[in-house]
């Protein structure tokens, strides 16, 4: 069983909507016919804003998450992203999943980064979402979700194959950003799709590094080794076939998984 995943890492113009989803628009035109999933990066419309009501859509008619239907649709592919959604009186950083029939699913963000000022008007979510696409279980995830193993861990009770993870890792923490996406793929022997944004928040300072966004989006194997992985600062797209036979291999001969400590997450 395969699926042909394309990850997408745009530059980011930083609250310009129109922009950005003409440029992903022309990323997708120009991708494989036989793409079955695109991976876009966190809040891909407009980039990360903490002051949320001015860029947040309803999710009773949001345009993005129109684009979004309106692409599995033509494409007959899934895609998945976050943008900021104002569902009745709370607004989240929401994780879409759209099916080709235009079916959505979504995850809300559980950990905000209140560092960034995430947390003076998200709500955070408090549910897992793990979707099944063409014979795939497939974890949503967004940005600072990546640095706590408790939440995404993997377990033969809600096993998963594929960890999406959604970002907006600035340069401050590259070297956090390549270990962590590495460190979930091995202790969960699942796939990593890691999509990141790149750019630069406007009037910032060019040493201002937590302003600058890296890119260097990857696609890794359960062993922890890349796939492919993007290039640092620039526009790039990572396309790769997973294959469950590479997983299976992996979790027949070595089923750490089996392992594991049981444990129950209270909120």
């Amino acid at each position: 069983m395969s699926l042909n995943v394309c990850v997408i890492q745009p530059f980011t113009l930083f609250w310009n909507k129109d922009e950005n989803l003409k440029q992903i628009q022309s990323i997708i035109q120009h991708s494989s016919n036989d793409i079955d999933l695109f991976v876009l990066p966190e809040t891909f419309n407009t980039g990360f804003q903490p002051k949320a009501h001015l860029v947040a859509e309803d999710h009773s008619s949001s345009p993005t998450l129109q684009w979004m239907k309106t692409i599995a649709r033509t494409r007959k592919c899934a895609i998945t992203g976050s943008i900021t959604i104002k569902d009745g009186e709370r607004i989240y950083n929401r994780m879409y999943f759209v099916y080709p029939s235009e079916e959505c699913v979504w995850y809300d963000k559980h950990h905000l980064y209140h560092m960034g000022g995430e947390g003076l008007e998200f709500s955070n979510g408090s549910k897992k979402c793990i979707v099944n696409y063409k014979g795939w279980n497939i974890l949503l995830a967004v940005c600072y979700d990546l640095r706590f193993p408790v939440w995404l861990r993997n377990t033969l009770e809600n096993h998963y194959d594929i960890l999406i993870i959604v970002g907006c890792w600035s340069v401050l923490n590259r070297a956090h950003w390549k270990i962590l996406t590495k460190a979930r793929a091995i202790e969960n022997q699942c796939f990593v799709l890691a999509a990141n944004n790149c750019g630069s928040l406007p009037n910032c300072l060019p040493n201002d590094e937590d302003s600058h966004y890296i890119g260097e989006s990857a696609i890794i194997d359960p062993y922890g080794k890349y796939i492919i992985k993007g290039k640092c600062g620039v526009q790039d797209s990572l396309n790769a076939t997973l294959t469950k036979k590479s997983q299976e291999a992996l979790t027949s001969t070595f089923p750490v998984l089996k392992d594991g400590d049981s444990f129950i997450l209270q909120n």
